[in-house]
């Protein structure tokens, strides 16, 4: 939630990118600064940041078992995210079975020209109301727990009265 509210996503958003790079990657792709990297690139292009996450852990699996990854940086560079040049050199890495390491600095080092467009955008008015929508989530969620809290004793309660043998023979 911290994170989210310096970038112009809400935290769902980030949590499912960090779910599809821990998928693909595991501690090597999910880091904070991978996630800063896809943000920085997704505020800067307008591609959905969940989707690059998907296309750059893809790219990054398919690259780690051997495979090419054409389809991957086909899908990235549909996005947008991608320099020509950068296109390039991957399409070659992909042809000719580039590691996986080979192909992250390739894609790091391109998508590193939108570094600071997340801290540029979080101050926009869309960024505001990310940040706003948030807390606004975890306010209600946090009153919610209270009702859900009181509504479920009850309920356990109720069950516990119905289970009784004696309300059963309807002699209580």
């Amino acid at each position: 939630a911290e994170f989210a509210a310096s970038t112009p996503f809400e935290v769902a958003q980030l949590v499912e990118t960090t779910k599809k790079l821990q998928v693909f990657g595991g501690a090597v792709l999910n880091t904070r600064r991978n996630l800063e990297l896809l943000g920085d690139t997704a505020a800067a292009t307008g591609a959905p940041i969940e989707e690059l996450g998907f296309w750059v852990g893809r790219m990054f699996a398919l690259a780690e078992g051997g495979k090419p990854f054409g389809e991957a940086l086909l899908r990235l560079q549909e996005l947008s995210v991608i320099s020509p040049q950068a296109a390039i050199a991957l399409s070659k890495l992909s042809a000719s079975g580039g590691s996986s390491a080979e192909v992250m600095k390739v894609l790091t080092a391109d998508m590193g020209r939108f570094t600071g467009a997340m801290k540029e955008q979080a101050g926009t008015w869309a960024g505001l109301s990310s940040t706003f929508s948030d807390t606004m989530k975890t306010l209600n969620a946090n009153l919610l727990k209270s009702v859900f809290d009181i509504a479920t004793n009850g309920l356990r309660d109720l069950n516990t009265m119905l289970a009784d043998p004696g309300i059963e023979r309807g002699t209580r």
